[in-house]
């Protein structure tokens, strides 16, 4: 499948800006392969199979200005997991400050080919910019198989006396409250806890609320939170 998520303006009225995203799925076409093995991403978006099968947009497609990009092609069948992953690894080369000229970049992992451009004219930090589209780019291939990838998750490390918290939904994996989408991450101290432990209460909801930003109904919108062991990758909670 190809799949494309745009960053998009008016140019009769540039402020009015959103994401486009549309899918095609290989289906009998044959995928195109780089001599590494992986797929070509470029040749693929140049030349996409057939018709667009699934699309999101925020702004009427047609007549818009394109301010960022990005292009995933991998097998039709590859799952929702692995194409976090990759997300998660091509995270790694994507800038976090705003530079002087747009950045790209090109690189497959594990037959996830990724391909992005940033402008640095969009209104986000290159990085939260990426997270914006990978994340368009899930919720379209959840939309086209009929799947829920809106379940948020995050990760619970226990570190000595203390519990770390991280959100792993791309959308908001390594974000600052800065940028408008909670916290990066939330230490708990072992005086905190037995507080909570004290009232009756879990602490999960709480730590929930806060990385997301969002009120317990917001939550339950998105498809409701997991609370995932970093070792063992077991969920040890489900809410709210």
């Amino acid at each position: 499948m190809y799949v494309t998520a745009h960053r998009v303006y008016e140019i009769k009225r540039r402020h009015r800006q959103g994401i486009n995203g549309f899918l095609y799925p290989h289906e009998n076409h044959d995928i195109t392969y780089t001599d590494s093995g992986q797929p070509d991403v470029g040749a693929i978006a140049d030349h996409p199979p057939g018709d667009p099968a699934e699309q999101l947009y925020s702004l009427t497609p047609g007549g818009n200005g394109v301010l960022s990009y990005l292009d995933v092609t991998s097998p039709d069948d590859t799952t929702i997991h692995k194409l976090r992953k990759a997300f998660s690894q091509f995270d790694d080369v994507v800038p976090r400050e705003r530079g002087e000229y747009p950045f790209e970049h090109t690189e497959a992992f594990d037959e996830v080919g990724i391909r992005v451009y940033l402008s640095p004219r969009t209104i986000l930090s290159p990085d939260l910019e990426y997270r914006s589209l990978s994340e368009t780019v899930i919720r379209l291939i959840a939309k086209h198989r009929g799947e829920d990838a809106s379940t948020l998750q995050i990760q619970k490390d226990e570190l000595e006396d203390t519990w770390k918290f991280l959100p792993l939904t791309t959308e908001f994996a390594f974000s600052s409250p800065s940028g408008g989408s909670g916290d990066a991450a939330i230490t708990i101290d072992r005086d905190t806890r037995h507080a909570f432990e004290h009232t009756g209460g879990s602490i999960y909801p709480m730590v929930a609320e806060n990385l997301f930003d969002m009120l317990p109904e917001q939550l339950i919108e998105r498809g409701g939170v997991e609370v995932l062991d970093a070792h063992s990758g077991d969920i040890i909670w489900r809410g709210p």
